[in-house]
C-alpha cells in the first residue's frame, strides 16, 4: 500500500493549488531541475514515452480492491512521438472514460500540455511517486472546485493523473 499513500500525498498536494489559481513560487518559468536548458537532454519519464506504450491507471480509492469492485480503468497511449530537437512532442489517446489532454510537450526542458503558454502551467512539483506537472485551468476570477489537472510520471511512465483530467476529478494511479 505505500504507492497509494503516496498517491494519497500527490492529492493533498494538487489540492493545495486546485483552487488557488497559479502557484505563488517567485520562478518565472517551469523548467525542472531534471534538464538543462536547451532542450538537448531529456527527462527521465520521456525514455517510457515511445510509440505504442500504454499506461493502465485504476481508481486510487478503489486500487488495492478485487478486480469486479475497482471500477473501469483508465489507459492512456503514446501514438506518435515527434523530436525536432529542442522539442519534443507526445501525442496521447484517452481511453472512454478519460477527460486527459491531447499532447504532451518538452520545449527546452520546459513541459507543457497541448498548446498552453508556460505561464500558464503551474511549478512541477515532486513526489514520492513521480515528477509532477500541472495545468491551471481557472478562470480570470478564480473558482469554486477543481480548477487544474495534474499528471505524475516518472521511468516507468504515466503514474497518476488528477484533477480536471482523471474520471470524475478523482486521482487515478498506476496499476
Amino acid at each position: 500500500m505505500p504507492r497509494l499513500a503516496a498517491s494519497f500525498l500527490v492529492v493533498s498536494l494538487g489540492a493545495v493549488a486546485a483552487c488557488g489559481g497559479k502557484s505563488s513560487s517567485s520562478t518565472p518559468s517551469n523548467t525542472t531541475p531534471e534538464a538543462p536548458a536547451g532542450g538537448g537532454a531529456k527527462l527521465p519519464w520521456e525514455a517510457a514515452f515511445t510509440a505504442g506504450a500504454t499506461f493502465t491507471l485504476v481508481d486510487g480509492m478503489t486500487a488495492g480492491a478485487p478486480e469486479d469492485e475497482a471500477g473501469e480503468p483508465l489507459t492512456i497511449e503514446i501514438t506518435h512521438v515527434e523530436d525536432k530537437g529542442n522539442e519534443r512532442v507526445y501525442t496521447l489517446a484517452w481511453s472512454d472514460a478519460g477527460n486527459g489532454l491531447e499532447k504532451i510537450v518538452v520545449r527546452d526542458g520546459v513541459v507543457l500540455f497541448n498548446d498552453t503558454k508556460p505561464e500558464d502551467m503551474q511549478e512541477p512539483f515532486e513526489t514520492p511517486v513521480g515528477m509532477c506537472y500541472g495545468e491551471d485551468l481557472s478562470n480570470p476570477d478564480g473558482c469554486d472546485d477543481v480548477c487544474d489537472g495534474h499528471i505524475c510520471m516518472d521511468a516507468t511512465g504515466i503514474v497518476t493523473i488528477s484533477g480536471l483530467y482523471a474520471p470524475g476529478y478523482s486521482e487515478y494511479v498506476a496499476k
